[in-house]
């Protein structure tokens, strides 16, 4: 069963990010806008979205420009305002919703030509027309934004296109950069930009954007995606659309167990989700156990950046990973992580009982 949300462009409203929107309205009125903002944080939590925001934003001011500096007019709206809200049904928000607004350029993937397939990569070919775009005089009103969704698809010869640009910068281009994995940029990159770390999205806030999309799941469901989604809406989405949300929760407690994996209990929760009538789609199967094993690795991912220091933004059931950790080692736990995806990528191509691969990753994994 499909959840068809809406893409952030014609996303309207924006949960979850007030803080940046209470800095960037502050930035923008005192006329000390950076030239670039770097949003960063996981895949998910609202951050394509929150570009065409503040894209809605600006071309909505009406704004006259002396220099860099903007100018306030009467037209402003009062400092009392903390967000950026825009009417949806301005010209200028309906040219951005579409992806036309003569000062916006987008750059993403896009697809090939020669294979009709969805480029692995933003290549220079994505970026063509921008040395034009900016060397024409504004449309409309002062302002021009770039946005890239996301850089880290930027092949390096494109990073480096975007780099001297960012070195050099346009007199009045704004430039929104969007990043799952700011670690993975040139630093370069991000040394000229303001980095806005968006923070994952709290169950109340995610149950709030996914209200209307999620009718034909329970309350129940929905509450157990959003605690083992880490505040990623589209993390949600997998695990409702994609995975066996059950056998995700029993294998998660069967995990806290701090002696090794309990046999009578792999075997009920084998039994369970295997049951006669109710087997499993295969793709399903392995989107399943998958989920379990890059969820770990990104627990653990976490604990070794952060030691031991848990506190209420921790991910949930961080502590069922740290006591694998402290039964096993971080080192070797990292093996098993490792040996139990080669498990189950084996798997794929051969035609194993699907009790027994549950066993092979889950022992593999914590026994």
């Amino acid at each position: 069963m499909s959840i068809n949300i809406t893409p952030p462009n014609k996303t309207l409203n924006l949960i979850g990010h007030e803080a940046f929107e209470t800095e960037f309205f502050s930035l923008w009125n005192q006329g000390n806008l950076p030239h670039a903002f770097l949003f960063t944080g996981q895949h998910g939590i609202g951050k394509a979205t929150l570009a065409y925001r503040v894209a809605r934003y600006v071309f909505n001011q009406n704004r006259r420009l002396d220099g860099n500096i903007p100018v306030l007019d009467e037209t402003m709206i009062p400092l009392s305002s903390i967000n950026i809200n825009s009417d949806s049904k301005t010209a200028a928000s309906r040219k951005v919703i579409n992806k036309s607004h003569p000062n916006l350029f987008i750059i993403e993937r896009t697809t090939s030509e020669q294979t009709k397939k969805m480029r692995q990569n933003i290549t220079l070919d994505d970026v063509k027309g921008l040395d034009s775009f900016l060397r024409m005089t504004p449309n409309e009103d002062g302002w021009r934004i770039i946005i890239i969704d996301t850089v880290d698809d930027m092949n390096i010869n494109t990073a480096n296109n975007i780099l001297k640009l960012l070195e050099e910068p346009p007199k009045n281009v704004l430039f929104l950069l969007i990043s799952n994995s700011p670690g993975r940029l040139l630093p370069t990159i991000r040394s000229r930009c303001r980095t806005v770390n968006l923070k994952p999205l709290n169950i109340e806030n995610m149950k709030q954007i996914l209200n209307g999309y999620t009718a034909n799941y329970s309350e129940q469901e929905i509450a157990a995606a959003c605690e083992l989604s880490e505040g990623s809406v589209s993390k949600v989405i997998q695990i409702l659309t994609e995975v066996e949300l059950g056998s995700i929760r029993k294998i998660v407690d069967l995990l806290k167990q701090g002696s090794g994996v309990d046999r009578n209990i792999l075997e009920d929760l084998s039994n369970s989700w295997l049951k006669r009538g109710k087997q499993p789609e295969i793709d399903q199967f392995y989107t399943t156990l998958d989920f379990i094993l890059s969820w770990v690795s990104k627990h653990l991912r976490y604990i070794a950046r952060n030691g031991r220091s848990f506190d209420e933004e921790m991910p949930k059931d961080i502590k069922c990973v740290q006591s694998l950790i402290d039964r096993i080692g971080m080192d070797a736990l990292c093996e098993r992580i490792v040996s139990a995806k080669n498990i189950l990528d084996r798997s794929r191509n051969l035609n194993l009982e699907k009790k027994q691969i549950i066993y092979s990753v889950i022992t593999t994994l914590a026994d």
